[in-house]
């Protein structure tokens, strides 16, 4: 979701598909199976580093490039 900065509420655009979708082994199996959620991020130039629980057992680290995730949204 691409949020509006003064009103945090209100969604701007969206992509049509979920950045990360559980994949990998270690993604799809675990304590809770089929789920990845995020924990933070790190920004550095065109580079997003989003750390991320895997099946809530591991913390992973997955890096986009900003300018390809803003190319996919869809303003609403």
């Amino acid at each position: 979701f691409l949020l509006d900065i003064k009103d945090p509420t209100k969604v701007l655009a969206q992509t049509d598909e979920p950045i990360m979708q559980p994949q990998e082994p270690y993604e799809l199996s675990g304590f809770l199976g089929h789920v990845v959620f995020t924990n933070g991020h790190i920004v550095k130039g065109d580079e997003l580093t989003i750390y991320y629980g895997a099946a809530d057992e591991f913390v992973c680290a997955a890096k986009f490039s900003i300018k390809e995730i803003l190319a996919q949204l869809i303003y609403i």
